[in-house]
């Protein structure tokens, strides 16, 4: 309040100027076609799905490593382009995932304002998805493949399977979730 009554701008743009300064600084380093990121995203799959197959191995989770990346990756693959060769399982584990967005990328959540215009939201989508396509292909691989390590451990298939996967998911990836980012972000 003291810097709207110093300065006469109101704390509502304030807030909205703060909103777009982080839109177009994340825009800027994250988006706008930044082929590094985007990469990175893509691969950040491969870089720590070894660990947490490892870790849970030592938590007993014996069976299927190999095979539930394979499940995993095909699943992934198929999702969208032709879903006839996703297998039966894949498809109920991507049905709940859509269902609740567990896939979803979270990157602008906090910075979205509910009365953007629409020529502003078209220029969200075109700077920024290079950044949210990425990371969507590489949450729905890691989703997908958790959810097949489970299942083929003895996890019954269903609602706590799809949720322990979300859980797993959400841990072993950067979540760019206001209480969750690194304070770079």
């Amino acid at each position: 309040d003291t810097v709207a009554e110093t300065t006469g701008i109101g704390n509502s743009l304030q807030v909205r100027t703060i909103r777009e300064a982080k839109q177009f600084f994340t825009s800027l380093y994250l988006g706008f076609w930044n082929l590094g990121f985007s990469a990175s995203q893509i691969l950040q799959p491969t870089q720590m799905l070894p660990a947490w197959f490892h870790y849970l191995h030592k938590k007993g989770a014996n069976e299927g490593m190999a095979s539930s990346v394979a499940g995993g990756m095909q699943d992934a693959l198929w999702y969208g382009w032709n879903d006839k060769k996703m297998t039966p399982f894949g498809k109920k584990a991507m049905k709940y995932a859509d269902d609740l967005g567990i896939t979803d990328a979270h990157f602008l959540d906090d910075v979205r304002s509910i009365n953007e215009s629409k020529a502003h939201d078209w220029y969200t989508k075109i700077t920024t998805y290079n950044m949210i396509a990425p990371e969507k292909v590489a949450r729905r691989m890691t989703y997908l493949m958790f959810s097949h390590f489970l299942h083929e451990n003895g996890m019954k298939q269903g609602k706590h399977l799809f949720e322990t996967a979300a859980s797993l998911t959400d841990m072993s990836m950067v979540d760019y979730r206001l209480h969750e980012r690194a304070n770079v972000y």
